[in-house]
């Protein structure tokens, strides 16, 4: 049988993890070095007695780190009350609760599993965007949490699936995310592109319109190797945004950019 969630025991588990780098005196830094360290294969364990300021330490005692990070977050520049710390400790028991199921079910071949892992593959590479190169945390919890209500974790999630899910939590949700790192012999964690390898040929690109910003989709590698316009057309809101209106694709530094083909000008004869 599988314990329910308890933050105050995970966080005692949690007292022998040393430290291996410092933290950087500020919540919103640590949440980011977390992510910048782990999401790029280093090893990163920061202590975790980092709170944001003014939260009330009996708040703190009672829900615990995780919840405290993802309230904070969740309520930005505000202080996060009683019932968004209530509403972040109800969405981690669902997580543990989700990923206890997972960790006993999980096998090792992807292709076996009916869980469909491209919500969290192009969370992912969105994550590290908003957090690593722009250092916006809330837009990179939101994208972990939109993956998650389209695909949570289970029974049918394989084993490549769960660390997947559990190395984007890390940063947001670090005790019970190496919790379950730990328990599954899968600390440290692995690069994103490491993580995102087993369920190739799915494979994460940014896309954007010609004046949109980027996001990331999911196509057939092999596919978009030969065809990528082909791919890219399979996309809906892409589809829905052009119409039947002419486009080409554009290869750029950054990814791919949807391109609308224009008539050529012509001078008016006076």
């Amino acid at each position: 049988m599988s314990l329910r969630y308890n933050p105050h025991r995970i966080a005692r588990d949690a007292s022998r993890w040393l430290p291996t780098s410092r933290s950087e005196g500020s919540f919103q830094a640590d949440v980011r070095q977390r992510a910048c360290q782990a999401w790029s294969g280093r090893e990163c364990w920061l202590p975790v007695d980092v709170m944001p300021v003014s939260i009330a330490p009996e708040l703190t005692a009672e829900y615990g780190y995780d919840a405290v990070c993802i309230a904070s977050l969740t309520a930005g520049d505000a202080l996060p009350d009683e019932p968004l710390l209530e509403s972040a400790h109800r969405w981690l028991s669902l997580v543990h609760e989700r990923s206890e199921a997972a960790a006993a079910a999980a096998t090792n071949d992807p292709e076996c599993s009916a869980w469909d892992a491209a919500p969290w593959l192009s969370a992912a590479f969105a994550a590290r965007d908003h957090l690593v190169l722009r250092s916006h945390a809330y837009p990179a919890l939101a994208a972990v949490r939109k993956a998650w209500k389209q695909a949570p974790a289970g029974p049918a999630v394989p084993g490549a699936g769960v660390r997947l899910i559990w190395s984007l939590l890390l940063p947001f949700a670090p005790l019970l995310a190496r919790a379950f790192l730990e328990r599954t012999g899968d600390w440290p964690t692995p690069s994103l592109e490491k993580l995102a390898e087993p369920f190739l040929p799915m494979r994460a690109v940014r896309v954007a319109l010609e004046r949109g910003g980027w996001n990331w989709v999911v196509v057939d590698a092999c596919r978009f190797e030969t065809e990528p316009g082909s791919e890219i057309a399979g996309i809906g809101w892409i589809t829905e945004a052009l119409g039947d209106r002419p486009w080409t694709l554009r290869s750029e530094g950054e990814g791919w950019r949807v391109c609308l083909n224009r008539p050529p000008t012509t001078v008016a004869s006076s």
